[in-house]
């Protein structure tokens, strides 16, 4: 199974070809960044809050990821791939909220929702991808 990414190079987005497995890699990488650079703030309540919930939307990207690459049907495929895109922007949102909650805080947090942020629009375009070719069937 081949994905779209986006690459930029000099202000050019270029799209490449990625494997499912490179995808998954790719999730799991970026969930495991976030989790190490969100540990200062799981000490407040309301931090325990927003802590719990971007780790939960975070994963489930990458569990939802994994599933659609198992599933037995496009129609399938197509239904775990539309959690991916809403457990996704979830995360950008819970990302976005905590820069702005803890702007002194560096927790790398720019960089890791940037990574969301372009795998959403992977996500989004791999969903549409399968959209049309389910409409053409």
């Amino acid at each position: 199974m081949e994905f779209l990414r986006l690459s930029t190079h000099n202000g050019r987005t270029k799209i490449l070809i990625m494997k499912a497995k490179e995808l998954q890699d790719r999730i799991k990488q970026v969930i495991v960044a976030l989790v190490n650079s969100l540990k200062p703030i799981n000490q407040s309540s309301s931090g325990r809050i927003i802590y719990n919930q971007v780790i939960r939307s975070s994963m489930s990207v990458g569990s939802n990821y994994r599933a659609a690459c198992r599933a037995r049907s496009d129609k399938e495929f197509y239904a775990k791939l539309c959690i991916c895109v809403e457990e996704c922007d979830e995360t950008v949102y819970w990302l976005d909220l905590l820069m702005s909650l803890y702007p002194s805080m560096e927790m790398g947090l720019p960089r890791i929702n940037q990574e969301f942020e372009e795998l959403l629009k992977i996500l989004s375009k791999s969903r549409s991808t399968i959209k049309s070719r389910m409409s053409n069937n």
